[in-house]
């Protein structure tokens, strides 16, 4: 009989345990920001105000904060070489400037969030751009030029790169692709693995901020942002607005009961000890058996 109540039991454990994960929301989604490539007014704001608003959709939704990125030397280990390359674009050598800069260039384009808000690649990506146009690379330029407008909408060249050249081949990418193009897998290149909901800040016009979630890469939503509205962003990309606003300092009303993780965690365990009790009460059969005599 033991043995029967222990089997029982632990069908009844398993029985709570998921309907308390499927009541939660399933297994706890990791939450992770990034910032890409920029040189801009707002360029050093972009990673701090995107991880305020990550922490705010990770209370909403109940996550967790991704693991930290491995191999975090790579990204000295690309701007060292980067530099390498822009001093070599300086000296006029500009066939190993190229090649020293196209791999340096690669890696960041593979782990972009790992230089967010970097002007030294920026500046890097325009030299190469430079090369690029003087040597009859038209591709090649289009293509750096095409990432650096992806990574930052409000890209422009700085005082003393803008030649002619240049110029035109912007001229020609912005007609061809939108002011501001919405972000793509390809754009992040490696962030899309940190975590199950990401969230990127880029630059956007007038100073602001543009926030974007996506969810296993897929992009769910984006908003512009001041960049000291992070509650606002937060609202608009799912969470709620008072997520960082410590418990009972707020205007806003208190969170409902059903929207409280804790309070699935209470409804599994007191489903669980009821359960318990209830099998460990039911009465056990006598193992003497009845005889009745036959006279």
């Amino acid at each position: 009989m033991m043995r029967a109540r222990g089997v029982v039991f632990l069908l009844a454990l398993v029985q709570v345990l998921g309907a308390a994960r499927v009541a939660y929301g399933g297994r706890t989604r990791t939450v992770a920001a990034v910032a890409l490539p920029a040189r801009g007014s707002q360029a050093r704001s972009l990673l701090p105000r995107a991880e305020r608003v990550a922490l705010g959709l990770e209370r909403s939704l109940g996550g967790a904060p991704a693991p930290a990125a491995e191999r975090p030397e790579l990204a000295a280990d690309t701007l060292a070489m980067v530099a390498r390359g822009r001093e070599l674009y300086r000296a006029g050598d500009l066939d190993r400037a190229a090649r020293v800069l196209d791999e340096g260039l690669e890696t960041a384009a593979r782990e972009p969030h790992r230089f967010g808000g970097s002007a030294e690649l920026v500046a890097a990506q325009v030299e190469r751009v430079t090369i690029a146009l003087a040597r009859g690379e038209a591709e090649r330029a289009a293509l750096l030029l095409e990432r650096l407008l992806r990574w930052d909408p409000t890209f422009a060249p700085a005082d003393g790169e803008g030649s002619p050249r240049l110029h035109e081949a912007l001229a020609e990418l912005r007609r061809r692709v939108p002011p501001v193009s919405p972000l793509r897998a390809e754009d992040l290149g490696g962030a899309c693995a940190l975590a199950d909901v990401l969230v990127v800040a880029r630059p956007a016009r007038g100073g602001r901020i543009e926030l974007a979630r996506l969810d296993h890469c897929k992009l769910v939503a984006s908003t512009v942002v001041a960049p000291l509205a992070v509650d606002t962003a937060i609202e608009a990309l799912g969470g709620r607005a008072d997520a960082l606003v410590p418990e009972g300092t707020g205007s806003l009303p208190p969170r409902p009961l059903v929207r409280r993780p804790w309070f699935w965690a209470a409804i599994g365990g007191a489903a669980l000890a009821i359960t318990a009790v209830v099998i460990w009460s039911l009465p056990e059969p006598s193992d003497q058996a009845d005889v009745v005599p036959h006279l």
